[in-house]
């Protein structure tokens, strides 16, 4: 066991978890908004189990906003970072039976998902 900083946190958000979700693109593991979530709440469960004291939780209520919020880390009971994961409808082409066809869009996909964590990501 060891203790995690939130600016550990921070920067694993910032930084890491792009280069993971991309990896993860890549290796056709995410397709669809859905799988963004899964993939980045995995992630932060793997980064933060060293630490009990941090929490994941997926789909959280806030009584504040009335909303869910994607993904929401707590510290001590405390929330201390919010992620919206954000996915375009125009990500993927329609099926077509041919995988060459789909390559480029893959790395249009892999550009907005850079851009996407970038605008998304919300440090509490």
């Amino acid at each position: 066991m060891r203790i995690i900083s939130l600016a550990e946190v921070e920067g694993f958000v910032k930084h890491t978890l792009k280069g993971k979700l991309q990896k993860d693109l890549r290796n056709l593991r995410i397709l669809k908004e859905g799988d963004v979530k899964c993939c980045a709440y995995y992630h932060l469960r793997r980064i933060l189990k060293r630490d009990p004291n941090w929490r994941v939780f997926a789909r959280k209520f806030s009584q504040k906003t009335g909303y869910y919020t994607d993904l929401v880390i707590f510290h001590f009971k405390k929330a201390r970072i919010a992620i919206e994961i954000k996915w375009g409808k125009r990500t993927f082409p329609r099926r077509t039976g041919k995988p060459w066809q789909v390559q480029g869009r893959i790395s249009e996909s892999r550009r907005r998902i850079s851009t996407l964590l970038c605008q998304t990501l919300q440090v509490m």
